[in-house]
């Protein structure tokens, strides 16, 4: 009896250490795989992305979109800011705010009010995603998203 109680002891305190030691392994930043947006069938992006954990609980991704096909001729830079936070096996994180960084030239997009209804988002309310985090040491980050499934994986910048 003694040694199960030892056993579950042992399980439930390694288990918070671990919990705990991941809000430090995701600090700092990220480069994640690129994905693929499909807008219109004629209109897919491909998004390179970035991601930067502050202690403060701060969070920077920088997105680069990238028209398919046209990636240096079309193309355009989110910056998005908010907080995140993790608890246990947790990342939640809230964005604040979307800025424009830089555009390529205006003119060359395919479809114009396509893109203009993209770049109007960019001022839009605020959102929370929940993440399961699958993997978190000092060089990999793989998270789920909880509500979409999506997998993300990032490397240590």
């Amino acid at each position: 009896m003694k040694l199960c109680s030892l056993i579950v002891f042992i399980l439930v305190f390694s288990t918070n250490i671990c919990a705990a030691d991941k809000p430090n392994a995701i600090h700092g930043k990220w480069v994640c795989e690129p994905f693929e947006d499909i807008i219109t069938k004629d209109v897919i992006f491909v998004v390179d992305l970035s991601i930067e954990y502050k202690s403060d609980g701060e969070a920077i991704q920088t997105e680069a979109w990238k028209l398919k096909g046209q990636e240096n001729n079309i193309w355009f830079t989110l910056d998005l800011l908010g907080t995140w936070k993790s608890e246990g096996s947790i990342l939640t994180e809230v964005l604040l705010e979307e800025r424009l960084v830089s555009i390529s030239d205006y003119e060359k997009m395919p479809d114009i009010k396509v893109m203009k209804d993209i770049i109007k988002s960019v001022n839009s309310t605020t959102k929370t995603a929940e993440s399961i985090i699958v993997e978190s040491n000092q060089s990999r980050l793989t998270t789920k998203n909880i509500k979409s499934n999506k997998v993300t994986n990032c490397l240590k910048a």
